[in-house]
């Protein structure tokens, strides 16, 4: 785990120009420069840390993993933390990754009872496709087929609503709209409909995990300290490098967090 330099660190949004702690023998960039480059990348990684909280308290607060599909059988209450979620609404969250290969995400079709609404998005909130009657399947279901990015293996041609987001990671939040007369109980057999599966696994798909997150604490907030930068270095380490952010890969290495070291081997804000 990264350690903390032993001086206290400030950390960014709300305390205004505080000096941050430099390591050991770099001299070559001042406190303020430091300052100003961790501000910058905390701005920027709001997305990435965001989509990451969702993962990383997945695992530490309901024993889940990449591809399990987390569901509510009732709408969230106070134990569980989430931006923009409503009090209304028996969410249905998933995490994917791509890294060992393509993901294969079975969608349900519409039913008497429940219809599905949702989107999946990227590690960059970036929507990808949305899902349901006004989505890519139509309310008919289909098979969600997510490619890593660059992947040039071979490609269903048919039977797969094929999607090529520009990161392994993949999310889904999905709103189940149930008429009023839905139990507890159709709902839940309902959202175990979902599948999620390797594709070289398509022929004989494994059990789909999936967790009841309503009776449990479950909080995917962003904590804005020294873990924000773990937590930003951690996506950086795993994630490809987009065209379109390479200068702020620059400002990132001038902190410590670089593309190819993970978090423990940076240096520099982290330590």
């Amino acid at each position: 785990m990264i350690k903390i330099i032993k001086k206290f660190l400030l950390i960014i949004f709300i305390l205004g120009p505080v000096h941050l702690s430099i390591a050991a023998g770099d001299s070559q960039i001042s406190d303020q420069m430091k300052h100003r480059r961790a501000v910058e990348a905390a701005i920027w990684g709001m997305p990435l840390v965001s989509m990451r909280g969702i993962i990383k308290s997945t695992r530490r607060d309901l024993q889940a993993d990449w591809n399990d599909v987390v569901y509510f059988s009732k709408p969230m209450v106070s134990r569980h933390g989430f931006l923009t979620a409503n009090i209304s609404t028996p969410y249905v969250i998933a995490s994917f990754n791509t890294l060992d290969g393509p993901i294969v995400v079975e969608v349900p079709a519409t039913s008497n009872y429940v219809k599905l609404f949702g989107s999946f998005v990227d590690a960059w909130e970036y929507p990808i496709a949305d899902v349901g009657p006004k989505g890519a399947d139509l309310g008919k279901g289909a098979k969600y087929l997510l490619l890593p990015p660059g992947y040039d293996g071979v490609v269903p041609k048919s039977g797969y609503l094929v999607l090529r987001p520009d990161t392994h990671a993949v999310y889904a939040a999905l709103r189940p709209v149930i008429s009023a007369a839905v139990t507890t109980d159709q709902l839940t057999e309902y959202v175990k409909k979902l599948r999620v599966y390797p594709l070289a696994m398509a022929d004989n798909p494994p059990q789909t995990r999936l967790i009841d997150a309503y009776p449990k604490k479950w909080n995917t907030l962003a904590k804005y300290d020294l873990s924000y930068f773990e937590d930003l270095s951690d996506v950086i380490f795993e994630e490809p490098v987009l065209q379109r952010d390479l200068v702020m890969m620059g400002m990132l290495d001038s902190i410590g967090i670089r593309k190819g070291e993970p978090a423990e081997s940076s240096s520099g804000l982290v330590h």
